[in-house]
């Protein structure tokens, strides 16, 4: 088996930090990513999303969102996250020599108490798979939804999916309580600043 490849990722936020990272190649098939990162003497695994590409000299830069949590407890990861609320988003910028990935749309309107939508992710081979969800509590900040994601493998940093694309980012899921999503629209500062797409205070869809 040939080696995985190797890609210079940039923890992007209000400070900044570089990291090594080798994503399986399971990783490289679509816009949601697992993550392997190194922590609590093991390995921590979470999930991202890709929602923008930029065109390099040589190469293409790819922007990812997750749960900047999730980089937080890194071992050997030492960024400033923006934040304003306990749960926050991270950008992750991966450098790659050529790569066919399309980015996922993204919206800043989230869904209404009661209304649907879903959380996509990976299971334990690997695969995307969706969990359904609804509303149960919703404020400018935070998205709750109304039942465990049992299926998911990694899921913080798993993106939040409705109408015309993405509209938030899992930044708690851990044990038996539903899924807590913070909506891109309370992130919007950090996502203008450091995703080419949305520079400018990106329109409320694209």
């Amino acid at each position: 088996m040939s080696p995985q490849p190797f890609f210079a990722v940039a923890l992007l936020a209000i400070g900044s930090a570089v990291w090594t990272a080798s994503p399986p190649a399971t990783a490289l098939d679509g816009a949601v990513m697992r993550l392997r990162l190194p922590g609590g003497g093991g390995e921590r695994l979470g999930t991202a999303v890709l929602v923008d590409r930029e065109p390099l000299g040589q190469g293409v830069a790819l922007y990812f969102l997750t749960a900047a949590s999730l980089i937080d407890r890194a071992a050997g990861v030492h960024l400033t996250t923006y934040t304003d609320s306990v749960q926050t988003v991270g950008v992750l910028r991966i450098v790659a020599d050529h790569d066919a990935r399309t980015p996922q749309p993204v919206v800043f309107s989230a869904p209404n108490a009661g209304e649907g939508f879903a959380i996509l992710g990976l299971d334990s081979r690997d695969e995307v798979i969706i969990e359904p969800q609804h509303v149960t509590l919703r404020s400018a900040r935070r998205i709750v939804g109304d039942r465990r994601l049992s299926r998911l493998v990694g899921c913080l940093g798993a993106p939040a999916v409705a109408g015309d694309g993405t509209f938030g980012i899992v930044t708690e899921c851990e044990g038996d309580g539903p899924p807590i999503v913070t909506p891109l629209a309370a992130v919007r500062a950090l996502l203008s600043q450091q995703v080419p797409r949305f520079g400018a205070w990106a329109p409320l869809s694209r």
